[in-house]
């Protein structure tokens, strides 16, 4: 919690910072004035802060409910940061489905910078400093973004500098997008509804903040055909990749790619060489990615084909698309729900868009002005439109397209997330179009702006007139029914009152701007103001939990009952009982559960031998290691499991001791050959299979089978020494057999 010490604290580090860096430009010594973009930084800052006050500031959490933050990336990054600060890579999980890959599942983020350094830089890595990782790249996103619409020229017009190099293109006018401008921009894209709804899934957010910076690189690699900017836009890209994230990396990958294809487009005159020249320039990016982020992407791709999520259906593939009928949440976000609160739409819950209401009034704005006139207003609706069209999943064709024809997406589900691409277009032309109008007009461009602030007086007045008594009388006709159905159309009612004042407001903006009632640094203060009241008011508030979601990793006294056993083993969490212990419990207390939190990277061995038909009385369970069972008092267990401790008030959760458990590792004597892998488990199913004295092999390995009574020389193994990377044995074998 920084709490108020440390926002004072924050501020004057802050207000230090740009008095010195304008004393250093007033001197002479900076021929930038930095101060200014230190100002605008510090804007951000506030915003974030603004957001998320209530986990600054009061005893709170991110995201709602826990989340995946708290059930699957925390323990995940302690286990890493945990070995890490010991010099060790772990390669390995052993604590969670009975072992898996850890650095080859890109999830763990091992390898990303930004994680290194705060694994690094903290003693334990905390679950506060987790949050702090969520929050710092929601300001990452809106500081990058804010960078981009420095560097994006004014008006968006695009003409020949004199003295350009050959294959330069239409270079951009010297003047960039103003700071009011851009500041708007990043406060709608950082806030956008993919950040909002996705604050617990770190590794989408983080990804996704990456596209602004590694589009500003590549945009400069073209602009000024430059090989330099086209090699860190590659680096970029391979920190992003880094992330963990494959479907959020190959939106920012194909946002590039289509970037690409609209230069070449638009400077195809320039002629072939310039258009190969561009062609390498992404290439080299991509190469200079994949190099940074091989550690990572090839043993990830290796690991898929092990997975559960080897390859999908189409049907599994367009799951979690945005419906035609959700689009009415791009404006009003709480029509239908948001967040973990209620949902009423019939489809399944996901993120929808919203990314303010004065951003796509200044969008269109932007659109009517510039759009014959600058070719990157084009780009930017091919963006939004593209990014909109792949989100609506089945309901169009270009989804399906991608899914047969690019490379990947047969492994990728949620569709929906593509959104935050036609967000990301939003954001920037929101900030063209203020940047425009904090600017002098033409006599035609006012006539546009006279004609867009008259659409949206009409659709204003029209929601006003027919939606609002509409919905008014569902509410009122609905008193009487159930309260689900009375709530959701007060809600819906709500959503679209709070729609009309936004709307309202900047319709009254907009005719400040029109009729000059108000200077260009007021008008551009009230719209950076609008935008944040909008966008925080109504997403603040979505991902905040009051209460603390690491009680699920607390139980003292049953872990000191479990830590007493010396031996190596295994316990299991009963699915009932996870409500109260956290799924991923043992991966940050050290210890081994049979099961964990829903993995799409598991691996598909591992659900074959757990999930088909083997209960907890067979004799192949006691293969698991399994020797304490975890589950409600009243769950039915086989009689050689016995009570074993009490935990919970009033001992509602019973830790139970499997007596017939067989030790981590054994030799046996006796093999079966099997026919195949189906053949195999279909004796280890069997209840003539005994696992503590044979061995089912697929197919003989050269040696003739063993079937030998060991009797009292059967010999001896211990685990002595075991972690991520290695598990070593002591083994005294007097006998031939297998370990």
């Amino acid at each position: 919690m920084l709490g108020l010490p440390g926002f004072v604290g924050l501020a004057g580090l802050w207000a230090a910072v740009c008095a010195v860096l304008g004393w250093l430009h007033r001197r002479g010594r900076l021929v930038r004035d930095w101060h200014r973009d230190a100002l605008a930084v510090g804007v951000l800052v506030l915003a974030v802060l603004a957001f998320y006050w209530p986990l600054f500031f009061t005893e709170s959490w991110i995201p709602k409910g826990g989340g995946d933050l708290s059930s699957f990336i925390y323990p995940i990054y302690a286990f890493a940061a945990r070995w890490v600060k010991r010099g060790v890579i772990p390669l390995w999980n052993p604590h969670l489905y009975m072992g898996m890959p850890f650095a080859a599942d890109n999830q763990s983020g091992l390898f990303y910078p930004l994680n290194l350094l705060f694994f690094l830089s903290t003693s334990t890595l905390t679950y506060g400093a987790v949050e702090l990782m969520a929050v710092t790249h929601v300001f990452l996103a809106g500081l990058f973004t804010y960078v981009l619409l420095r560097d994006l020229p004014a008006f968006g017009l695009w003409r020949r500098l004199p003295g350009a190099p050959p294959g330069a293109g239409a270079s951009e006018q010297s003047a960039p997008v103003g700071r009011v401008p851009a500041v708007a921009g990043a406060i709608a894209f950082m806030f956008s509804d993919l950040f909002v709804i996705h604050l617990g899934n770190l590794n989408i957010i983080a990804t996704a903040a990456w596209l602004p910076l590694a589009l500003l690189c590549f945009r400069r690699a073209l602009a000024r055909c430059s090989w330099g900017w086209a090699g860190w836009s590659g680096v970029v890209l391979g920190v992003a990749a880094l992330v963990g994230h494959a479907q959020m990396f190959l939106y920012v990958g194909m946002t590039l790619a289509l970037y690409l294809l609209f230069r070449l487009y638009v400077d195809r005159h320039e002629g072939l060489r310039v258009s190969l020249a561009r062609i390498g320039k992404l290439c080299l990016a991509g190469g200079i990615a994949f190099g940074l982020a091989a550690l990572s992407l090839i043993p990830a791709y290796d690991m898929t084909q092990y997975t559960v999520r080897s390859s999908l259906s189409y049907a599994d593939a367009s799951a979690f698309a945005i419906p035609p009928a959700g689009l009415v949440s791009i404006l009003m976000p709480g029509f239908f729900g948001r967040g973990t609160g209620p949902f009423w739409g019939p489809w399944l819950r996901t993120e929808m868009g919203y990314v303010g209401v004065l951003p796509p009034m200044l969008a269109v704005v932007a659109v009517a002005l510039t759009l014959r006139r600058s070719p990157l207003t084009r780009f930017w609706l091919i963006l939004g439109g593209f990014g909109l069209l792949i989100a609506l999943g089945g309901h169009t064709v270009l989804h399906g397209w991608t899914y047969a024809l690019i490379p990947f997406f047969q492994k990728l589900r949620v569709p929906a997330r593509a959104i935050f691409l036609f967000d990301f277009a939003v954001a920037v032309l929101a900030a063209t179009g203020l940047d425009v109008l904090l600017r002098p007009l033409t006599r035609q461009a006012r006539r546009a702006l006279h004609t867009v602030n008259r659409g949206f007086l009409w659709v204003g007045g029209g929601l006003s007139l027919v939606g609002v008594p509409i919905l008014g009388h569902a509410v009122i006709t609905s008193r009487m029914s159930p309260t689900d159905v009375l709530r959701q159309h007060v809600d819906s009612m709500g959503s679209l009152v709070f729609f009309l004042l936004l709307l309202w407001a900047g319709v009254a903006w907009l005719t400040l701007r029109r009729l000059r009632l108000a200077r260009r640094t007021a008008l551009g203060a009230m719209a950076v103001f609008l935008i944040a009241f909008d966008l925080i008011s109504l997403g603040a508030y979505v991902e905040i939990e009051p209460n603390d979601p690491l009680v699920g990793y607390r139980h003292d006294d049953a872990l000191a009952f479990l830590r007493a056993d010396p031996e190596v083993y295994r316990v299991e969490t009963a699915a009932e009982v996870q409500g109260g212990w956290a799924p991923d419990w043992a991966l940050l207390h050290e210890m081994d559960d049979l099961t964990g939190i829903w993995n799409p990277l598991r691996l598909g061995a591992y659900d074959v031998l757990t999930w088909v038909g083997i209960s907890r009385d067979s004799s192949f369970y006691n293969l698991y290691n399994v020797k304490y069972l975890i589950a409600q008092r009243d769950t039915p267990v086989p009689a050689h499991f016995e009570p074993a401790f009490e935990d919970g008030q009033g001992g509602e959760r019973v830790i139970y001791r499997n007596t017939r458990a067989l030790p981590r590792a054994y030799m046996v004597h006796r093999t079966r050959i099997a026919s195949g892998a189906i053949d195999a488990l279909g004796i280890a199913r069997s209840a003539e299979f005994d696992p503590a004295t044979e061995v089912v092999l697929e197919k003989e390995f050269g040696a003739a089978p063993l079937d030998q009574d060991p009797g009292d020389a059967g010999g001896r193994v211990q685990i002595v020494d075991r972690g991520p990377n290695h598990i070593g044995f002591d083994v005294d074998a007097p006998l031939e057999g297998y370990l």
